[in-house]
């Protein structure tokens, strides 16, 4: 990196022509707001995409990086951009359990209800990866619990068919519809009973 920092019109070449971004690499070993800050000086493009087409944006939604993410909205991350498989930064908080930072996507506008290629919701990942406190916020904020993904399955499929029983046990709290089929006319129950899963049966 140059004296004065990394010429204007170098900056989206070397942040594209890697793997990944400078940014995300910091961000895979921590919180790093200082080296963010560096970066963000030196004029490197935020939402430069790796090779799935990821940000630094996602990373910092990954790994529960709340003052990055911050500082990402605050230099203008497209808080709806997707990777290939469709997420957003959302998804990714979601999936990973970051409560904290979920809640700040939303409020700073992202919307609750988009879906991945597989038609999943943010709900549906934190259903599926167990996060119940996640889960329990989204509903909280409105988010839709009887929402099907492409293949009929809602929230209360993924949490069943991957054994959470606490969050199974708080969708139906909540409203789910525990005789809702799937495109395969399987409800929650068929799914946990198949997958051995006898708490949440």
């Amino acid at each position: 990196m140059k004296k004065n920092g990394v010429k204007k019109e170098e900056k989206k070449e070397m942040a594209t022509r890697t793997f990944f971004p400078p940014i995300s690499v910091s961000l895979q070993k921590a919180e790093r707001t200082e080296a963010t800050r560096l970066l963000r000086d030196a004029g490197f493009d935020f939402d430069a995409p790796n090779y799935s087409a990821k940000s630094a944006w996602f990373w910092a939604a990954k790994h529960g990086c709340k003052a990055v993410t911050l500082l990402l909205l605050e230099q203008g991350a497209d808080i709806e951009v997707k990777d290939n498989d469709g997420r957003t930064a959302l998804h990714h908080a979601a999936s990973n359990g970051h409560e904290a930072v979920a809640r700040l996507f939303l409020e700073k506008g992202a919307d609750i209800e988009v879906k991945n290629k597989v038609g999943r919701t943010a709900l549906h990942h934190a259903a599926s990866n167990g996060h119940e406190a996640v889960a329990r916020m989204f509903l909280e904020k409105g988010a839709d619990i009887l929402v099907k993904n492409n293949y009929g399955m809602t929230a209360l499929h993924h949490a069943a068919w991957d054994g959470h029983e606490a969050v199974a046990r708080l969708f139906l709290e909540k409203g789910a519809d525990i005789e809702m089929k799937d495109d395969y006319r399987s409800t929650a129950l068929h799914f946990a009973a198949f997958n051995g899963h006898e708490a949440v049966a």
